[in-house]
């Protein structure tokens, strides 16, 4: 079976290296032998996703047959493992998380091919010239530095298990969904550089690659929030996202993805933003290979990292100067041709807050990534403190821009009606500063008689309403269009609403991803900005309670078990109201010790509330057996998972087609 897999993974290199002589040949002929060479191509990629996918079955078979003769196998899984963990173990590791998205990337342009094959075309031949250039760095990758197939020695027979922190149903799905996103980014850039070789410059390629770069950027989007729900229920430290370098990695190509976005929004209706398009299609593929380096060349020091490998890191080190060096160079060198009116009428445009929400993103990228990188060259250490301050502002900056986009015309906007436009958002955001701010003022008191020297977060007060602003702006966006779509029907305002997405998905998907964009924002604020954290030694003697904020949390007793390859130690406590009359609930944390693994975790309880969590951590018993407790109040954080949600959904509700309406009509009859 190792041998089988290796042959496999082998005949896909030669295959792959041979199709990318065999293509640029094909594209130098020409007449009836060019469409007969170009289909032949088209196929050969075809074939090279096959030879790939046996490859990838036999390395899967040896995760549900528990052959630990894989090392690979034998390090990432165990016996007593179920089957759903042993086929998610798959990708646990670097070679088979590399695998995984080799695979993706072959099966995307395996779809390109087949569906180009009967009029195969210039362009489409220098998108997957592209993409098989793709596939062959991986191939070589795995074959050179991170071969999956390797035999384990003798002593692996029973394997070594997976990492505890990873047997949980996000982490299965966490992985793929961003794999899956990053392979989707190839190609908006393999577009990009076909665009350049073709030296086509009309909207032609940003059409034929629009869905996949919303389709991209939907399981990037799927994949950040899966890894902080995951952080936030597992890692056990009481929140979502640390700023942990890998964690920066993943969040890169989604800032770069969103500005290339509305870079094609302004390129398809305008034919403006060309170089923003392309070198935003070059950057965020050029950032998903930034950020897999970053985790797996043991650049970094972080819980997801792998281990230092000095062949893989030149050979990402060659592939990362080749992107960002040869795609800039072919960009300057067509840089006439996709020149563009880039001026603007009007601040008060459309094309204006593009152009400042791009700018936000891009730098903000570059502050991230630098961040995330210099330590490991200066020994400066950028902790969650420098991001923390930076963020906030940069965000609801952001957020204001991102909410007046929608409401400006293209080239210029009377500024009269843009003021009547804003009326009902502003009078919203007047309208809930009153008790926002007595929200806002017993969060602060609360964490006043915790920390006698916090200074108020007055930003976060003002942030709030800005996310008011915007919630109130999309909302009355969805109704005016709504009614305008009903009055032209001549129907009711329902059937306005339906039309919207049935008929123009890409708006109504818009619609709801800046609305749960606006929700995220009052979750975001409220779980970063105004938490309380307790930290506690409880006596080990039932009936001891401690306070955290209007709680009271009483120690009922120690919960001890066990279970195949875990051993428990929790402890249970009875939350009330402060002064002990209103019962809330019980909570069971506890500490697991994982006996094959020699590794022990933390198992926190959450009890979810509309307006909060209460987070509590039992951190084992100290030398005075005394309960060690750490318990945290999240405002809001619920939130940050129902925007996340409403984003997810208008994503996939802008991948629909467009439905003319002459075709319903025609059905109709």
């Amino acid at each position: 079976m190792i041998i089988l897999g290796k042959l496999f993974l082998v005949v896909s290199a030669l295959i792959s290296a041979f199709y990318l002589v065999f293509m640029i040949y094909a594209l130098s002929t020409q007449g009836k032998q060019r469409q007969a060479n170009l289909r032949n191509s088209y196929w050969g990629l075809i074939w090279l996703f096959i030879t790939i996918s046996l490859s990838s079955s036999v390395l899967l078979a040896a995760f549900i047959a528990k052959d630990f003769s894989f090392e690979y196998v034998a390090n990432h899984s165990s016996a007593d493992m179920a089957l759903v963990y042993r086929i998610s173990a798959f990708w646990a590791g670097h070679e088979g998380s590399l695998l995984l998205w080799l695979w993706m990337t072959a099966t995307i342009a395996a779809i390109i091919a087949y569906r180009k094959q009967k009029q195969p075309d210039i362009m489409s031949t220098y998108v997957l010239l592209v993409i098989n250039a793709v596939q062959f760095f991986f191939l070589a990758v795995l074959v050179l530095a991170a071969d999956p197939f390797k035999a384990a020695p003798p002593f692996a027979a029973a394997g070594r298990g997976i990492n505890p922190l990873l047997l949980h149903w996000a982490m299965i799905l966490h992985p793929p969904t961003v794999f899956l996103g990053n392979a989707g980014l190839t190609v908006p850039f393999a577009y990009a550089i076909a665009a350049l070789l073709a030296k086509k410059a009309d909207a032609t390629w940003v059409h034929l690659c629009r869905r996949w770069t919303i389709f991209a950027w939907l399981f990037v989007t799927i994949g950040i929030f899966l890894g902080a729900l995951w952080a936030y229920v597992v890692l056990g430290w009481g929140g979502y996202w640390g700023w942990d370098p890998v964690e920066n990695a993943s969040l890169l190509p989604w800032l770069t993805g969103t500005a290339l976005l509305h870079s094609f929004t302004a390129y398809r209706h305008r034919g403006s933003f060309k170089s923003w398009s392309i070198g935003l299609a070059i950057i965020s593929f050029w950032l998903t290979i930034v950020a897999t380096f970053i985790t797996r060349s043991g650049l970094i020091q972080s819980v997801h990292a792998f281990q230092r490998n000095l062949v893989f890191t030149g050979i990402f080190g060659f592939f990362m100067a080749l992107i960002i060096f040869g795609g800039f160079g072919l960009l300057y060198s067509r840089r006439k041709l996709f020149e563009a009116d880039e001026g603007f009428e009007s601040i008060l445009s459309r094309e204006f807050t593009y152009y400042l929400s791009n700018l936000i993103l891009v730098i903000s990228a570059a502050i991230v990534l630098i961040a995330t990188i210099l330590p490991s060259f200066t020994g400066l250490r950028m902790g969650p403190e420098f991001y923390n301050r930076l963020a906030p502002p940069i965000g609801l900056v952001y957020i204001l821009i991102l909410t007046l986009c929608p409401l400006l015309n293209w080239r210029r906007t009377e500024a009269g009606k843009l003021v009547q436009k804003i009326t009902i958002p502003t009078g919203a955001a007047v309208i809930a500063a009153v008790p926002l701010f007595f929200y806002w003022r017993n969060q602060e008191l609360v964490l006043k008689a915790a920390d006698s020297a916090r200074r108020p977060a007055v930003l976060g007060y003002i942030g709030w309403l800005i996310a008011i602003f915007s919630l109130a702006a999309v909302i009355q966006l969805i109704i005016t269009t709504a009614r305008r779509r009903a009055e032209r029907m001549e129907a009711g305002f329902f059937s306005g609403l339906l039309h919207i997405f049935r008929y123009s998905p890409g708006t109504g998907g818009g619609f709801l991803t800046h609305l749960g964009v606006a929700i995220i924002v009052i979750g975001l604020i409220g779980s970063t900005m105004f938490v309380l954290n307790v930290k506690n030694r409880v006596n080990n003697a039932p009936g001891s309670f401690f306070e955290a904020g209007d709680l009271a949390l009483s120690f009922r007793r120690v919960d001890v078990g066990s279970a195949p390859n875990r051993e428990l130690y929790g402890a249970i406590f009875d939350i009330y109201k402060r002064g002990g009359q209103q019962y809330v609930a019980t909570i069971k944390p506890r500490v697991v010790f994982y006996q094959l693994q020699n590794q022990s975790t933390r198992e926190v309880d959450i009890r979810y509330e509309l307006f909060r969590d209460i987070f509590v951590i039992f951190e084992g018993v100290d030398s005075n057996n005394k309960l060690v407790m750490s318990t945290f109040i999240n405002p809001l954080i619920s939130w940050v998972w129902v925007g996340s949600l409403i984003v997810v959904l208008g994503s996939i509700i802008a991948l629909l087609p467009v439905r003319k309406e002459v075709e319903a009509k025609q059905e109709a009859t």
